[in-house]
């Protein structure tokens, strides 16, 4: 049984990864290429999420929207930029199956989780239109 070399399999992710960046040009879905296993055959992970106004919807961002009233949160908070403390806040999601750090932001380009109080404190704070 012949294996297939990490070479080989670094040429066909380069030529994949060329078909993919075609297909995502031109598709309001975007795809991407992940990790592979090879051995006598080779598997690719593929990934596709839609895009909306130019923007990939996660799983996170969708479940931010479903929840948002339960915890007074407005719909437009999600994706909305705002300073605290001098820092660059931006709600990205919410994760209803952790129940203590449900609520994911970036700083400054940087993901992180927080509880929900934690958020609401920030944006009492900072940016009081996101709050009902």
């Amino acid at each position: 049984m012949a294996n297939i070399s990490r070479n080989e399999v670094k040429k066909l992710r380069d030529e994949l990864e060329k078909v993919l960046d075609k297909f995502n040009k031109t598709s309001d879905i975007k795809m991407e290429l992940g990790n592979a296993k090879f051995g006598d055959e080779v598997t690719f992970k593929f990934t596709g999420r839609k895009l909306v106004n130019g923007q990939i919807v996660s799983k996170e961002s969708t479940d931010f929207l479903k929840f948002q009233y339960k915890h007074g949160l407005k719909e437009h908070a999600l994706n909305y930029e705002f300073t605290h403390a001098g820092k660059s806040i931006k709600i990205v999601g919410y994760k209803p199956r952790s129940p203590k750090y449900s609520i994911t932001y970036e700083e400054n380009g940087r993901s992180y989780k927080c509880t929900v109080a934690f958020m609401q404190a920030m944006i009492k704070t900072s940016a009081q239109e996101l709050l009902f």
